[in-house]
């Protein structure tokens, strides 16, 4: 959003002349509510138009306020300092918050400076776990909020390292849960990505700085703009002076207001006056001053990736020391912040000489992986091709690996490109199946293709490649047993399984239904990944075990999976559809039916994907609005390749066309259900089946819909599907109460207790008046609780208090109320209710 403004240098002086500052200002230091989400403002002008000037007065006015203050500036010479920009400004004020918030901000600092510390080696986060971290430092974000709010400022967010923007994105998606306004100043058309729909304060452009820089002092101002600050021992050593001479001149400097405090440190106020000052030293002064600046910080003991910045710009090509340093400066970054390794590398690269093939080819394989975990596809398939262009004894794994990572960003044209080298590959045999494999394993290619993959790989008498082959072919239908059997035991056979053999067997395992079995390939898989720098298959291996998680009624452990696999996608910037969609069942399973609708609406724009149109159908179904869940069904159609999906599909659109009074099209999708069901081996999915049966029986024959529900949770309770089964007892239970059978009514009802609430302790009570199918004339047992109460005469919001419900979901439930009844008004609708008895021994509210 933009405001229109246009605010002028002279409306942000110290005090801030001018309405349309004030205004400004004032929006800004007025922080949202909590539960509104954070506001994001985007400061935006050229150099030298107040950008700084304004964020210091929101910065002041804050504070007035109460309110506490992180502010950050990006710079050339942090940029490439994993959290560089947000470090900085995390120094406590003596006159600051509470203790707690003081205590947090060290906390913080100290997490910052724990990945700059030398000498620690790589980093023992993987990549694809920093959203771990991100969590840690949102909750101590939130114990310095506490409880005024919090103000974060980034003045040159487009100097900004990539960690520190990184991790702001993330407390934007996840805000920590207290009032928090987040202010990013920046150039025209250097938006970091956070920001794109933030709204918008263009400052008008002004006239250039004359500031100007006596002789005797340039030297100092050209040291302190080689460094980035002024600590006088460190501009003394660079600049060849004495440090009573250099302290003088950082007087005079700061006299003249070309340096200042900010932070705390002393340094150039505008980036634009530094720049100005390096680029005016002569070339090969500057690479001399950032070699002493170097030697100066390793004197210091200044942290590699502080260093990495003065040793890159000092170094020749063939200076072995230098790409030592900058190789653990990038493995310093790699866990937290790929993307300043990846930079690191290609630094690394420029100083190697292009005759050694060795070092390039290590330097090249790290940068792939860097460049995979920061969401770079476009630098990752460069550097993959240039791995293969060495001709590495293993490049068939690598361009499988690369490929498949590819095909994860939707890259599938790349991803091909990669395999289909490999069938011209004269090194042999087993490369040329690996290529072959990979295109297989494209859900678009037939299951045919893979089973001419799996023969050849017979032929070959390779274990691993056979494993592989085999998992590409249970990802297809049909799908046979004998082959998971197969697949099984020859993963449990080989001790160094692949790890992509381990994730396929798993998901076939769920697919099939042998749900413990697939956790316990899927854990092999995760601790192998963590332990063999293969953290590029983590978000795939922890999205598999949600699902598999999710069925064996673990839902706590299910959410984590895919609460862990949806931000490391957003990280990588790969699809986060199918996570979303599992983090949506979550909540419909739990009863949260707007969480789920809002989660998987979320999750149809993020991808095509079945299973995120069949959360959300399942989401609106359990929400009381069947005529949106079949309507959504039925428009995008019946997933034509895959049976498995295709009944669960069905099954849900017999029971929302039975739950809309249309009885013959319930029939015909329980018809349909059923056939695709008794075609498929080892009674898979019949449990589905007998749901489908429940929609098209349950108003003509509720004594057999109550049946079909039994069987449904027999079915899924002899594979340990224990939501489905809890599920699917409480619609016999409501079905034998309709049909005039309170005993069965009673023991199927105690039975759903048993199994929802050995899923998560509470669970039938918050689900139990959700979770019913309709009953007399159209009503659910939510709905007749929500009868009840507006009886009481009650408003929305007394209703919504008094069934722990949200407003908007009571009105929702007052819509379907005067449709399925006739009515038009709320007393209409009473008096409606009782004229057809429905007010007698209606069930009481249950909470969502």
């Amino acid at each position: 959003m933009t405001t229109g403004e246009q605010v002028g240098v002279r409306a942000v002086a110290d005090q801030v002349a001018g309405r349309g500052a004030d205004r400004v200002a004032d929006r800004v230091a007025d922080l949202p509510e909590p539960g509104g989400g954070p506001r994001r403002v985007r400061v935006v002008g050229g150099t030298g138009a107040g950008k700084s000037r304004l964020l210091g007065e929101f910065a002041r006015r804050a504070r007035l306020g109460g309110v506490p203050v992180l502010a950050a500036r990006g710079t050339d010479t942090g940029r490439m300092v994993p959290f560089g920009a947000l470090r900085d400004s995390l120094r406590p004020p003596a006159d600051g918050p509470t203790p707690a918030a003081r205590t947090a901000l060290l906390l913080l600092r100290a997490v910052f400076h724990s990945f700059l510390g030398p000498g620690r080696g790589r980093s023992a986060l993987p990549s694809a776990e920093r959203h771990r971290l991100y969590r840690t430092v949102g909750d101590l974000v939130a114990s310095v909020g506490r409880p005024a709010g919090l103000l974060v400022l980034l003045d040159d967010a487009h100097l900004a390292d990539a960690g520190s923007l990184e991790l702001l994105g993330h407390l934007l998606r996840h805000p920590p849960g207290v009032r928090l306004s987040v202010v990013a100043a920046h150039v025209p058309d250097a938006c970091p990505a956070a920001f794109g729909d933030a709204e918008e304060i263009g400052l008008a452009p002004v006239a250039p700085d004359t500031t100007t820089i006596a002789p005797g002092d340039l030297r100092v101002a050209q040291a302190v703009a080689v460094l980035g600050d002024a600590e006088p021992r460190l501009v003394a050593a660079v600049a060849g002076t004495t440090l009573h001479e250099t302290r003088a001149a950082l007087v005079r400097l700061a006299s003249r207001g070309v340096l200042g405090v900010d932070g705390g440190d002393l340094g150039y106020r505008r980036e634009r006056v530094r720049q100005s000052v390096y680029d005016g030293a002569d070339a090969e002064w500057r690479r001399a001053a950032h070699a002493r600046a170097a030697q100066a910080l390793r004197d210091e003991d200044a942290p590699i990736a502080v260093r990495a910045y003065q040793v890159a710009r000092a170094a020749r090509v063939g200076d072995r020391a230098a790409v030592a340093e900058l190789v653990r400066a990038a493995d310093a970054a790699a866990g937290v912040a790929p993307a300043i390794a990846a930079h690191w590398l290609v630094e690394a690269l420029r100083l190697t000489p292009r005759t050694d093939d060795p070092d390039r080819l290590r330097l090249l394989r790290r940068l792939a992986a860097a460049a995979r975990a920061a969401g770079r596809p476009d630098e990752h398939l460069a550097a993959v091709r240039a791995v293969l262009a060495a001709r590495p004894a293993d490049r068939a794994e690598i361009a499988l690996r690369g490929a498949l990572a590819q095909r994860a960003c939707g890259r599938h044209s790349a991803a091909g490109d990669l395999l289909r080298r490999l069938l011209h590959d004269p090194g042999g045999r087993r490369g040329r199946l690996l290529g072959e494999l990979g295109l297989a394993a494209d859900r678009s290619v037939p299951a045919r293709r893979a089973d001419e993959v799996l023969a050849a790989a017979r032929e070959v008498g390779d274990d691993a490649v056979l494993s592989l082959a085999l998992g590409v072919r249970l990802g297809k239908p049909p799908y046979h047993p004998a082959l998971l059997d197969e697949a099984a035991a020859l993963a449990d056979r080989l001790a160094d399984c692949p790890l992509e053999s381990l994730l396929w067997l798993g998901r076939a395992e769920t697919t099939l239904e042998r749900l413990p079995a697939a956790v316990g390939h899927l854990d092999r898989a995760i601790r192998a990944a963590r332990t063999t720098d293969r953290d590029d298959l983590l978000p795939h291996l922890w999205l598999a075990r949600g699902e598999a998680l999710e069925r064996l009624g673990r839902l706590v452990e299910a959410q984590e999976c895919f609460t862990d696999a949806a931000e490391a996608a957003a990280l990588a910037g790969t699809s986060a559809c199918l996570p979303l969609a599992g983090l949506a069942r979550i909540a419909v399973w739990r009863g949260e039916a707007d969480e789920g609708l809002r989660l998987a609406e979320r999750a149809v724009t993020e991808g095509v994907e079945s299973r995120a149109h069949v959360a959300l159908a399942l989401a609106h179904l359990h929400a009381d609005d069947p005529d949106r869940c079949a309507a959504h069904l039925l428009a995008v159609d019946v997933p034509p390749a895959d049976p498995l999906a295709a009944v669960e599909w069905c099954s849900l659109v017999a029971l929302a066309e039975g739950a809309r009074h249309r009885v013959p099209d319930a029939a015909r999708w329980a018809e349909r259900a059923g056939d695709l069901a008794r075609r498929l081996p080892a009674d898979l999915r019949r449990g589905y089946a007998h749901l489908a049966q429940v929609g098209a029986l349950r108003r003509t024959d509720p004594e057999a819909a109550a049946g079909e529900a039994t069987l449904a949770a027999e079915s899924f309770e002899r594979i340990g599907n224990r939501v489905h089964a809890g599920r699917a007892r409480l619609m016999a239970s409501a079905l034998h109460h309709v049909a005039g059978s309170p005993r069965q009514a009673r023991a199927e009802r105690d039975r759903a207790r048993d199994l929802l609430d050995g899923c998560e302790a509470g669970l039938f009570e918050r689900v139990a008046g959700s979770w019913a199918p309709i009953a007399e004339h159209g009503l659910t047992d939510r709905e007749r609780s929500v009868l009840a109460v507006l009886a009481q005469g009650l408003t929305a919001e007394a209703i919504a208090r008094r069934m722990d419900i949200s407003p908007r979901t009571v009105h929702r439930h007052l819509q379907h109320l005067y449709r399925k009844l006739g009515t038009a008004d709320r007393l209409a609708t009473v008096l409606r209710a009782q004229s057809l008895g429905l007010l007698d021994d209606a069930p009481s509210p249950v909470g969502c």
